[in-house]
């Protein structure tokens, strides 16, 4: 016989599951654990309803007053009880007789079932079908946390309260739901929340232990499929229960209930009316604060903007204030500087002609003080005309026809 290789024994160790053996802790659990953990259970289970009704009783009391359906009222003060028997037996029958009282035959009229009967066996029977599918879906959950629990050494007890952890959860939560629905309130965000956390959990319990068995491929998923399935059938039975019992006064009204009463109908719309008054009161009052906070925000900007802006302006001035300091400083001096040239230039000129008997030219001029050919011969002009006007004033004979004013 050829000895098999060494990657067959390999894929042989790993294709086939090994068992696990329990050592002498790991003892199995017997029929007296399960009793005693259900025992358990259902202790914590009175106690949580025992609290449960303590505190809910009084508003259960309240609403189920609220929703039960109202006898007509008396139009006399006297009731049929007490009214005088009729002298004939054979006078005008009750007026009110129950929908649920069987119809007498020989009067014509066709007979008509006990529909709040009906009603109520529908409402028992749907709830029925729904908690059996729960109860169903809760046990599978139990056995596959129980099993993970023991692959993960939690054993004995341990691993029948686990379980109970997460499947607990679910049902604490679809206990204060169910209340809240009785109550006529919303099943709330926490409530919402814990169940939410419970499915994830189961759901998260059955991948697992999927996960933990030696299949791939097609098997695995349809492993997974079959054992997340009792999670999906919980969730649906919560949420079923759930909506019937939110519809259940709609459900009894359409097998022919009495409405309710005028004035609860009156009060709920009187309250209804003030809710959206108040939340278009509180919409407007919103949006008035909004637009005042803005508006102050918008008014806090434009004070700093014209504050800066005046900042702004004050310096601009400023600077320009000094410029224009600056600039007269400058043409003064300019003016003062060009009137010494212009002194000076006029001297030159006095100076040449007494040495060379005639004028300088412009040129000359602007050669000699450095300034354009146009100012030298302005002021060539200028020297010219001071010139002539000083030689007519030496050469008047006389003041007006009298020589002793032109001697004096």
């Amino acid at each position: 016989m050829m000895p098999y290789p060494a990657t067959s024994v390999a894929t042989a160790g790993r294709a086939t599951p090994v068992p696990d053996i329990p050592s002498g802790s790991d003892v199995p659990p017997t029929g007296t654990d399960y009793t005693a953990t259900w025992l358990a259970a259902l202790a914590l289970a009175v106690i949580a309803g025992a609290w449960l009704l303590r505190r809910y009783r009084a508003p259960l009391a309240r609403a189920a007053r609220a929703v039960r359906p109202r006898l007509p009222r008396r139009t006399s003060g006297a009731t049929p009880e007490a009214a005088p028997p009729a002298p004939a037996p054979e006078a005008a029958p009750a007026p009110d007789r129950p929908e649920s009282e069987p119809h007498t035959p020989g009067t014509g009229a066709p007979s008509r079932p006990p529909m709040r009967r009906l009603a109520l066996v529908l409402v028992l029977l749907m709830a029925a079908v729904v908690g059996l599918v729960a109860t169903v879906a809760l046990a599978l959950n139990f056995e596959h946390g129980r099993e993970l629990a023991t692959l993960n050494a939690e054993r004995g007890w341990r691993s029948l309260l686990w379980p109970l952890a997460v499947d607990g959860l679910l049902l604490a939560a679809s206990l204060v739901g169910l209340v809240r629905q009785l109550l006529g309130l919303p099943v709330g965000l926490r409530s919402r929340a814990a169940f939410v956390v419970g499915i994830a959990a189961s759901g998260g319990t059955n991948v697992l232990l999927a996960l933990h068995s030696s299949l791939s491929g097609w098997e695995l998923a349809e492993r997974i499929g079959v054992m997340t399935w009792p999670t999906l059938a919980l969730l649906l039975s919560h949420e079923m229960g759930l909506q019937m019992v939110a519809h259940y006064a709609r459900i009894i009204d359409v097998f022919g209930v009495q409405a309710p009463a005028p004035e609860l109908v009156a009060a709920e719309q009187r309250a209804e009316q003030y809710r959206q008054e108040r939340d278009a009161a509180h919409h407007a009052f919103t949006v008035e604060r909004d637009q005042y906070v803005e508006s102050a925000e918008l008014n806090a900007q434009l004070r700093t903007t014209v504050a800066q802006l005046e900042r702004t302006n004050e310096g601009l001035r400023s600077k320009l204030a000094e410029q224009s300091e600056q600039r007269a400083e400058q043409e003064r001096n300019t003016v003062r500087d060009w009137e010494q040239v212009r002194q000076q230039a006029h001297e030159w000129a006095r100076a040449y002609v007494r040495e060379h008997g005639d004028l300088p030219t412009g040129p000359q001029i602007a050669q000699q003080f450095g300034a354009s050919e146009r100012w030298a011969l302005k002021q060539r002009n200028a020297i010219m005309d001071e010139l002539l006007d000083l030689r007519n004033r030496q050469q008047e004979p006389s003041t007006n026809g009298h020589p002793v004013l032109a001697a004096q």
